[in-house]
C-alpha cells in the first residue's frame, strides 16, 4: 500500500512537470517585442524611459515641460476657459492637461514603467510575458503536488490552459496586464501559505505579500478592488485560528496592511507631483467616471464581460468553479474554506459591479480579478485532498516542487537570454522634427515622440470646432503645423476642415505601415472667425439667423438649397463643444396642418458661421410616400439643447406637390 502511494506520487509529479514544461514552451514560443504605438504601449514605455533616464524618484514626475507643451496650453486656454474641452487634444497619447498643477501629465500609475525599467533593454515585454507564463505554471505545479490526485490534475490542467491561452492574448494590449498577471499567482501562493500565528516565518510572508499587493496597485489602480478579497482571507484565517485568540493573532494582518501601504508610496508621491495630491487621480475625467443610474449600460457591460470578449471565458470559468465547489463539496468544506470561497465570490461580484458602472468596457479590465480568484481557489481546492504516504509523500512533494521550479526557472533564464528583437525603425520626414513647429498625430503620436523625440498632440481628441480653432490660432502665430493622417477619426477631421487646406509632404513609416503627413495651409487662418466653441442657442442669436429655402422636386426626392445668413454679432461653429448644430426638415400635409410630423430628418453641418456672412447649404429630402400637397419646412437644431425656431428663428416654407 505504501509503495503504491509513493509510485502514485512519483507518477503524478512527473506528469505535472512534463505538462508544465510543455505549457511554458507552448505559450512563450512567439513572445512579442515591445513597440511604442497607440496609447498603452507608448505610455508604459515612456514611463520606463523616465525611470531609466532620470532615476527612481525623478522618474515619478511625468510632466511634459517642453516648449511645444507650454505653447499649446497657452493657445488652448485662450480658445476656451474650460480645460475639459481641450485637456486631451493638446497632449500626447495617454497624457492630458491637469488644471491643478497646470501641466501635461501621463495618466498611468508608475508601477508598470518601474518593472519594465528593471528588465533587459529591448526585451522588456518578452521578459515580463515569459515571467507571467512561468508564474502561472509554477502555481499549477504547486497545486498539483499538493493534491496528488488524477481528477484534480485533469481539472487544473484544463483551467490553467484556458487562463494561459487567454492571458497571452493581452500581452500587447496593455503592458500592465502581463505584469499584473505575473504577480497574481505569487500573491495567491503567499496568501495560501500564510498562517495567522505571529511567527517569524508568517511575518516574513506577510511583508512580501504586502509588498506585492502594493506593487499590484502601483501597476494598476483597479487592483485596489482585489485587495479587500486579500484582506478578507487574511482576516478570516486569523479569526479561524483555534490556538490563539489573543491580540497578537492579528499581528500578521497588521504587518500585511502596513507593508501594503508602504509599497503604494511611489504611487501616492507620483499623484502628488503630477496632479497636486496623493489621492488625486492621474486619469482623465472620462476614465474615472461611473454611471449608477444607467441600467442599459450595466446590462450591456454584464453581457460584454461574460460573452462579448475573449476574456469572458475566464470570468465564466471563475464563477462556475467557485459555485461548483460550494455545490459539490458543500458537506466536506471546512468553515475556513467556506469563508474563503464566499470572500472570493464577493470580490468577483464587487469587481463586476464596479466595471459595469464604467461608460467604457474593455476586455482586459476584468481579467486580473478572475485570475486571482481562480489561482487562490485552485490552491484552496488542492488543500482539500488528503495527504498520501505520510513523510515520504511530503518529501516527494518537496522534491518534485524543487525540480519543477528549477526546470521552469531555467526555461525563464533561457527565454530572457535569447536573441534581442530587432530594434524598431521608424522613418519620419525631417521637416516635422523642427522644435519650433507643431505636430498632430493619432496612433503614431507616441511612436514619433518615443523614437524621434518630437512632441505630438492628438488633435482628433477635440471637437471639430476646437480642432479648427487650434489650427487657426497656431497658424496666426507663424508656426508651421503638420498632421499625420493615421486614424479614421483624424482622416474625418482633415476632410471636415477641408482637404484643400492641407498639403502632403511625406509619410511616417515603419516595417508594417505608412501614414501620410500633411502640412496645414495657414492662408485660410485670417478668414476664420475666432470663437470660444461654446454655444447654447438663445433668443438673441436665433432671431438673427435667417434661412432662405429654394429647390424643386426631382423624381422621388426634393433637391433643395438653404441660404443661411448670420445677421447677429456672434460667430459660431456647427460643431461646438456642446451638441452639434444640424439642419432639419419635415413635410407637413396641408390637409392636416394642426398635426405636423416630428422633425426627424437631419443633415450634418461642418461649418464656421461667421457674423454678417451668408452660406449656401445644399440638401436632399426624400418625398412623402402618399400623394398630395405638402409644406416643406426647414429649421436648425442644436442636438441635446434646443430648436432654433423655438428661440426666434423664422421657419422658411415651400409648397411641394407629390404626384
Amino acid at each position: 500500500m505504501h509503495s503504491n502511494s509513493v509510485l502514485h506520487t512519483i507518477s503524478l509529479g512527473i506528469l505535472t512537470i512534463v505538462v508544465a514544461i510543455l505549457f511554458v514552451f507552448y505559450f512563450t514560443k512567439n513572445l512579442p517585442g515591445s513597440y511604442a504605438i497607440g496609447c498603452d504601449s507608448y505610455g508604459y514605455l515612456k514611463q520606463e524611459q523616465l525611470f531609466s533616464s532620470q532615476g527612481l524618484i525623478a522618474g515619478l514626475r511625468t510632466a511634459e515641460a517642453g516648449p511645444e507643451a507650454n505653447f499649446l496650453i497657452s493657445i488652448a486656454s485662450k480658445i476656451n476657459a474650460n480645460p475639459l474641452n481641450w485637456s486631451e487634444m493638446i497632449a500626447p497619447h495617454c497624457h492630458h492637461f491637469d488644471k491643478t498643477t497646470h501641466q501635461i501629465v501621463l495618466q498611468y500609475p508608475p508601477g508598470t514603467g518601474f518593472v519594465l525599467s528593471l528588465l533587459p533593454e529591448g526585451k522588456e515585454l518578452q521578459t515580463v510575458s515569459a515571467f507571467m507564463v512561468v508564474s502561472l505554471v509554477l502555481l499549477y505545479c504547486l497545486a498539483n503536488i499538493l493534491a496528488l490526485d488524477l481528477k484534480y490534475f485533469l481539472l487544473s490542467t484544463f483551467v490553467s490552459y484556458v487562463v494561459l491561452a487567454t492571458a497571452v492574448r493581452f500581452q500587447v494590449a496593455s503592458y500592465s496586464i502581463p505584469v499584473t498577471v505575473a504577480l497574481i499567482p505569487w500573491v495567491a501562493i503567499l496568501l495560501y501559505l500564510l498562517k495567522p500565528d505571529p511567527s517569524v516565518r508568517n511575518g516574513s510572508i506577510a511583508i512580501v505579500l504586502g509588498a506585492l499587493c502594493g506593487l499590484l496597485v502601483d501597476v494598476r489602480i483597479a487592483s485596489l478592488l482585489i485587495l479587500p478579497g486579500v484582506a478578507g482571507i487574511i482576516a478570516t484565517k486569523a479569526a479561524f485560528d483555534q490556538r490563539n485568540r489573543q491580540l497578537r493573532t492579528w499581528c500578521v494582518p497588521a504587518v500585511w496592511l502596513v507593508f501594503t501601504g508602504l509599497a503604494t508610496t511611489p504611487l501616492l508621491y507620483a499623484n502628488h507631483v503630477n496632479v497636486g495630491g496623493p489621492f488625486n487621480s492621474t486619469y482623465a475625467v472620462y476614465d474615472r467616471e461611473l454611471r449608477f443610474n444607467n441600467l442599459n449600460l450595466i446590462a450591456d457591460n454584464i453581457n460584454y464581460y461574460f460573452t462579448g470578449n475573449i476574456a469572458g471565458i475566464v470570468a465564466v470559468l471563475t464563477l462556475a468553479f467557485i459555485s461548483l465547489r460550494f455545490i459539490n463539496n458543500g458537506n466536506r468544506l471546512t468553515g475556513l474554506q467556506r469563508a474563503n470561497l464566499a470572500i472570493l465570490l464577493l470580490t468577483f461580484l464587487g469587481n463586476l459591479i464596479f466595471f459595469c458602472l464604467k461608460p467604457v468596457a474593455i476586455d482586459y479590465y476584468f481579467l486580473p480579478v478572475s485570475v486571482f480568484c481562480l489561482c487562490f481557489s485552485l490552491l484552496d481546492y488542492a488543500h482539500s485532498f488528503p495527504a498520501r504516504a505520510g513523510v515520504h509523500s511530503l518529501r516527494s512533494k518537496a522534491f518534485f516542487l524543487a525540480v519543477s521550479a528549477l526546470l521552469l526557472g531555467g526555461s525563464l533564464v533561457y527565454l530572457i537570454g535569447s536573441e534581442t528583437p530587432r530594434k524598431a525603425v521608424v522613418r519620419v520626414p525631417d521637416r516635422i522634427l523642427n522644435p519650433q513647429d507643431i505636430v498632430y498625430a493619432g496612433i503614431t503620436g507616441g511612436t514619433i515622440n518615443y523614437y524621434a523625440g518630437k512632441y505630438t498632440s492628438k488633435l482628433d481628441f477635440g471637437t471639430h470646432c476646437m480642432a479648427e480653432q487650434l489650427l487657426t490660432r497656431v497658424a496666426l502665430t507663424g508656426k508651421k503645423q503638420y498632421v499625420v493622417n493615421d486614424t479614421p477619426k483624424m482622416d474625418a477631421l482633415i476632410h471636415g476642415i477641408g482637404i484643400d487646406q492641407f498639403r502632403k509632404i511625406g509619410a511616417v513609416e515603419d516595417s508594417a505601415s505608412s501614414y501620410d503627413v500633411y502640412e496645414f495651409d495657414p492662408s485660410h487662418a485670417t478668414s476664420t472667425p475666432l470663437i470660444s466653441c461654446d454655444l447654447t442657442v438663445d433668443k438673441q442669436l436665433a432671431s438673427q439667423i435667417v434661412l432662405k429655402l429654394s429647390g424643386a422636386v426631382s423624381g422621388d426626392t426634393f433637391k433643395g438649397l438653404i441660404t443661411l445668413t448670420n445677421n447677429s454679432d456672434t460667430s459660431f461653429s456647427t460643431r461646438p463643444v456642446a451638441g452639434p448644430v444640424k439642419l432639419s426638415w419635415r413635410f407637413v400635409d396641408t390637409k392636416d396642418l394642426q398635426h405636423p410630423p416630428p422633425w426627424d430628418a437631419r443633415k450634418d453641418l461642418t461649418m464656421m458661421i461667421a457674423s454678417k456672412h451668408a452660406y449656401e447649404i445644399p440638401f436632399t429630402a426624400a418625398l412623402p410616400k402618399d400623394k398630395g400637397k405638402y409644406l416643406l419646412e426647414v429649421t436648425l437644431v442644436q442636438e441635446g439643447f434646443s430648436w432654433f425656431n423655438e428661440y426666434g428663428l423664422t421657419i422658411p416654407t415651400q409648397t411641394v406637390i407629390v404626384e
